[in-house]
This record gives structure tokens, sequence and C-alpha cells, in this order.
């Protein structure tokens, strides 16, 4: 495993699609039963601020979100990690710097959902400081307040 760069909005459509799909099975339930990863690729190129972690060779980690200035909300739409790169702190690294980003944007909440099986993540963004939202059968919405606009 060579050494992590950290960087925003670095990679393409290829390199998101690819870890995407090596990703997708550690998703609940599977990425690909929910959304087409080429067109989600696309999307996440398209429309989503990334935040990357990656070797020489590939995409490791990506947290991709949606800048909702209106509302002054940021959505979290996707955080993931390849299996060797967890618990090395690279997903709370990702994540934060998807918080100080939005708080820098002038945003106030960020938004994300998970599964309720989904232990791991659920436990992450708990630590992170986010809190239930609201509970509705197999989807659990959190939010994190990150900044009150005055």
């Amino acid at each position: 495993m060579g050494s992590i760069i950290y960087s925003v909005n670095e990679s393409s459509e290829y390199e998101v699609l690819e870890h995407l799909s090596l990703c997708e099975m550690d998703f609940v339930p599977p990425l690909s039963e929910r959304v087409d990863l080429s067109q989600y690729a696309k999307k996440l190129i398209d429309k989503s601020i990334r935040y990357e972690a990656s070797t020489d060779s590939h995409l490791v980690g990506l947290v991709a979100a949606y800048i909702n200035e209106v509302e002054g909300f940021s959505y979290i739409t996707n955080v993931s990690l390849l299996r060797d790169y967890r618990n090395r702190g690279i997903g709370r690294r990702l994540m934060k710097a998807a918080a100080l980003d939005a708080e820098n944007k002038g945003l106030n909440t960020l938004v994300l959902e998970t599964s309720r099986e989904n232990e791991k993540a659920l436990s992450l963004y708990l630590q992170l400081g986010f809190i239930i939202d609201a509970d509705e059968s197999d989807q659990i919405t959190l939010k994190k307040v990150i900044a009150s606009k005055v």
C-alpha cells in the first residue's frame, strides 16, 4: 500500500466508476441494486464535490457531496473506502474535509442517509457528531450542524 494522497475533484469518471465497482458490495443493499453505476459515476463527476483519497494506482476513498446553497446544507451522497484501506482514519479525514469545506462555503448543516444495517458507517457518523434526524424502516437520516448563520 502506497502513501495516501488527498485531493478534491481530481479523479476521472473512469476512476470513480472503478472505485464504486470495487466498493459496491459493501453498501447495504449493494449499490448496483439502487443505481446504475456508470450513470452514478457521471453524476458524481458532473454535480458533486468529491473529497478523494488515492494511491499512485487507485482511488481508495471517496466522499461525495451535493451543495444546496439555497437551503444551506451539504448532502453527502457517497462515502466509500476500499476494504484494505479501512481503519486507517481515511474515511474520518475525508468526512472532516467535507464538513470544513461546507462550513467555509457558509453552509450550516451536513445531511446523509445510511442503512440501519450498516453499523460501522453509523458508528463513524455518530462519532463525528452526526445525530439521527429521521429513522424510517431501513434508512436512517443523520445531520450535523456545522455552523450557525448570523
